[in-house]
């Protein structure tokens, strides 16, 4: 059997164009903590991509959808961390994020935010979230007002999600809309920070 070391270390990275310096935010309700906008990743093929980095760019750093190589991302994501690890929120297949949650952790980071996202055959969407249940709560009240456009939804929290915050509590609920299925029907969303600025 494989190590977890050992499969990160073979790699698992990110195509991040030169980053965008911006200045440091103030975190809502911690007290002279800060952390910067977060890096935005979504993989080619997903439905939602273009809708979640189309809205995300005002509130991250960096954002766009790649087409991912697993090992080539982790091993740069590897890299990147061992001297500045830093906010990122990704929407990919739930392998993609297990690897990068298990690199996170490696690096003395935490994952704050997971979402799970379901397209069943009648054209809904069942969403599960973990994070912030402040932010969480918004997010389904304007999921279930936009319907099928929960991309945009999700690219205007992303500085909230990929940030520290209360406990974290879990959501789940099924939105109605008059779409059909994308081909990949199943994917997950998700966060994680660096632990000083993060609630685990």
């Amino acid at each position: 059997m494989v190590h977890r070391r050992e499969l990160l270390k073979t790699g698992a990275g990110l195509l991040l164009a030169a980053p965008i310096r911006i200045p440091l935010r103030l975190l809502t309700g911690v007290t002279g903590a800060t952390t910067e906008a977060p890096d935005v990743i979504a993989e080619t093929g997903i439905a939602a991509a273009s809708e979640l980095i189309n809205a995300a760019q005002a509130n991250a750093r960096h954002a766009r959808a790649i087409d991912l190589d697993s090992t080539i991302m982790i091993r740069r994501l590897s890299e990147a961390w061992a001297a500045n690890p830093r906010p990122l929120f990704g929407m990919t297949r739930s392998d993609i994020a297990i690897l990068v949650e298990a690199l996170a952790r490696d690096r003395g980071m935490a994952v704050v935010y997971r979402g799970w996202h379901d397209h069943r055959a009648n054209g809904d969407i069942h969403h599960v979230l973990y994070g912030n249940p402040d932010v969480i709560a918004a997010m389904q009240r304007e999921f279930t007002s936009a319907r099928g456009a929960f991309g945009r939804v999700l690219g205007r929290h992303v500085a909230e999600l990929a940030s520290v915050g209360p406990r974290p509590a879990s959501i789940n609920f099924t939105v109605e809309t008059s779409g059909r299925p994308p081909r990949q029907a199943r994917f997950v969303t998700w966060a994680v920070a660096p632990m000083g600025t993060a609630a685990a």
